[in-house]
């Protein structure tokens, strides 16, 4: 055998030998967050003038995706978070109400009704009148607890969004941080999809708190949107804020008496 043939069967060699690593990765990280499916792409080594050839190279590891299905995968967790912070919200409001009761607002206020009702059948009835006052006094009660309970409601949505909206802002300077790696020249092999696994990772957490909407860019890199709005494009951030009104909190009462 001679020597081409001999490189020739080693570039083969090496060649699979890299498929075999590329498949191991694949199924190691099988259940990894954020990583894309690998595949060695081969080409043929062809001297001009050669009828015959030399052989085959690797030309690179490259990463398996589909942007319309990675769009809909982000677009759907987005909307599930939506849904899950909406339903905790109003369960927790819910839950202010104690609704329905045999003792809630609604029930107590039956109950007042009905005690006017019959103090106004029976004006000359002392107890109608000791009956009255009670029940009117259960229900300013009930209310105020229910505002108390609103008003803490509220605190912990103002505090859950804060903590949010800092959790984010990290999160797109991550991004932003790994747009710019990407975009050095002096990367190793390889070392480019380890970064695009780690962004992608980093945008399904976005996305599975706030919504996100990720365009893929060149060298791996990815411009990030949120509501229509560019938060990150290469290795730029616009921050979020979180939006206040005039008044910080629920508008304050002296209680029903």
């Amino acid at each position: 055998m001679s020597g081409g043939s001999l490189s020739i069967a080693l570039s083969g060699l090496n060649a699979a030998q890299t498929g075999l690593d590329t498949v191991s990765e694949n199924i190691s990280n099988a259940n990894t967050p954020g990583y894309l499916k690998e595949t060695a792409s081969l080409a043929n080594q062809q001297t001009p003038g050669d009828a015959i050839g030399n052989g085959v190279t690797v030309t690179g590891v490259v990463q398996s995706s589909n942007s319309f299905n990675r769009q809909l995968e982000l677009s759907a967790n987005g909307a599930q978070s939506y849904a899950n912070q909406i339903q905790s919200l109003l369960t927790s409001a819910q839950a202010s109400f104690n609704e329905p009761s045999s003792n809630g607002i609604a029930e107590q206020m039956n109950t007042l009704y009905n005690n006017f009702s019959a103090l106004a059948d029976t004006p000359t009835q002392a107890s109608n009148y000791t009956q009255v006052v009670a029940s009117a006094q259960n229900v300013a009660t009930s209310i105020n607890q229910a505002a108390a309970n609103l008003s803490a409601v509220y605190g912990q949505a103002s505090s859950s969004a804060s903590t949010m909206v800092e959790t984010i802002n990290s999160q797109l300077q991550q991004v932003a941080s790994i747009n710019t790696q990407l975009a050095s020249t002096s990367l190793t092999p390889g070392a480019s999809n380890t970064l695009v696994d780690q962004q992608n990772q980093v945008i399904d957490k976005l996305a599975s708190e706030i919504g996100v909407t990720s365009i893929p860019g060149t060298a791996g890199q990815t411009t990030l949107l949120i509501g229509g709005v560019s938060l990150v494009q290469g290795g730029q951030v616009s921050a979020i804020k979180l939006s206040t009104q005039s008044q910080t909190s629920p508008p304050s009462t002296s209680g029903l008496n």
